[in-house]
């Protein structure tokens, strides 16, 4: 009997990774694609069982987050609106990126990455992308490293190499039981009025 076709490549390579790591891997948002032609995403654990340090089969706990992704598209759309470069990330374990990450387009234009969607390169590799743009390298790199005194807003002002500055602020982002869960990064020109396009 044949059986219909799902498409699960992104899924399928995160199961290879924790079959071949013997770790537990977390995916988030891993787009499949049902027999019908609907995409739905997915988010959860994937925990290789280890017997004698071999392989023994994979626990695979599944949340269906497609809901909770379209809400997200939309509040992408609305940040893309904004008169404002904004960049958004969930927090992370101490020395390793986020993973999940946002830029808006402007945020994008400003730091040369308006020919690249946030989501083809890491948090990393953005960040690094960001850094040709600013000439106080060093202090800019030590300001996103330090933490949030009392979880309050810090701002540093940043000089771009087009010759203009910007105030670059950084915040917590809170849950319902006032627990930061993410960082929101928020980019103003400095001194001049807003311009209609950032160069």
């Amino acid at each position: 009997a044949e059986y219909p076709q799902i498409e699960i490549s992104g899924f399928a390579e995160k199961y290879s990774e924790a079959k071949k790591s013997l770790e537990p891997v977390f995916y988030e948002n891993t787009r499949i694609s049902t027999p019908t032609g609907r995409n739905v995403f997915l988010s959860g654990w994937l925990i290789p069982k280890v017997k004698n340090n071999q392989y023994n089969g994979m626990t695979c706990t599944i949340r269906d987050t497609t809901r909770s992704r379209e809400l997200d598209m939309l509040l992408k759309m609305s940040l893309d609106n904004s008169p404002y470069a904004i960049g958004i990330s969930k927090l992370s374990e101490a020395g390793t990126a986020a993973a999940t990450y946002f830029t808006n387009k402007r945020m994008r234009r400003l730091f040369g990455q308006e020919d690249i969607e946030y989501s083809e390169i890491t948090l990393q590799e953005s960040l690094d992308r960001c850094e040709d743009f600013i000439t106080n390298k060093k202090e800019w790199r030590k300001f996103l490293q330090q933490k949030l005194p009392g979880g309050k807003p810090q701002s540093l002002t940043v000089n771009h190499t087009n010759g203009r500055k910007f105030e670059w602020t950084r915040e917590y982002l809170l849950d319902s039981d006032g627990k930061p869960w993410g960082r929101m990064a928020v980019v103003k020109e400095v001194g001049r009025r807003r311009r209609k396009q950032d160069k």
